[in-house]
């Protein structure tokens, strides 16, 4: 979904991985570039989903960031043990060995052998949950987006998106597996709220 406009929005989600057959996030993106998702009309988003790979997740970040451009990426993966929006403010120059949707593990402990430890997103993360909470919606701030590919994503994506000229932020949103049509529901109505939020933070 693409229109021409003033203020650049890149939102991605993920593929299955081994244990979560139906990713709500990939869903969630698909809701979006549909047009399901209600947007301010001038806003220019691009959707992307990326595989559950170490490697792909590793190789596309950059490409997507560099070909798109954007204000903010906001990007989405689901956490089994959340209720609602956990808002990430930190990402972790680490890895876990887990193994991917290719049964592969991460090459070495850290996504940068010599980058920095932390990378903390500059969007305000309560300017994103009170008007969540608002409309009744479960959303908390995190400083832990763990050590498997969220937490990967967001880390490249802060580092890319710092290493350019333009200016440029990017927010990792963990969602709940939303299996029921309520629980679907309600990510969209947050999603909404989301998008329009950093897009207003994103113009000033």
């Amino acid at each position: 979904m693409h229109t021409n406009a003033s203020c650049k929005i890149l939102i991605t989600g993920f593929s299955p991985f081994p244990g979560m057959r139906n990713n709500p996030s990939q869903w969630l993106v698909q809701s979006i570039a549909t047009g399901v998702v209600r947007l301010p009309h001038d806003l220019s988003v691009a959707t992307a989903i990326l595989p559950t790979s170490w490697q792909k997740v590793e190789e596309l970040t950059p490409d997507l960031l560099t070909h798109h451009q954007p204000a903010i990426a906001l990007h989405f993966g689901v956490h089994d043990k959340t209720s609602g929006f956990r808002i990430e403010q930190i990402a972790r120059n680490r890895t876990k060995q887990v193994p991917d949707v290719d049964g592969k593990l991460p090459p070495c402990p850290h996504i940068r052998r010599d980058g920095v430890r932390t990378l903390r997103s500059a969007v305000a993360g309560e300017k994103i949950t009170v008007p969540l909470r608002t409309l009744g919606l479960n959303a908390e701030l995190s400083n832990d987006a763990g050590s498997y590919l969220c937490n990967m994503l967001f880390y490249l994506s802060q580092l890319e998106l710092r290493n350019r000229k333009a200016p440029g932020d990017s927010l990792f949103i963990h969602i709940p597996p939303a299996r029921t049509a309520p629980a679907r529901r309600n990510l969209i109505k947050g999603v909404e709220v989301i998008i329009r939020t950093c897009a207003i933070n994103a113009r000033h």
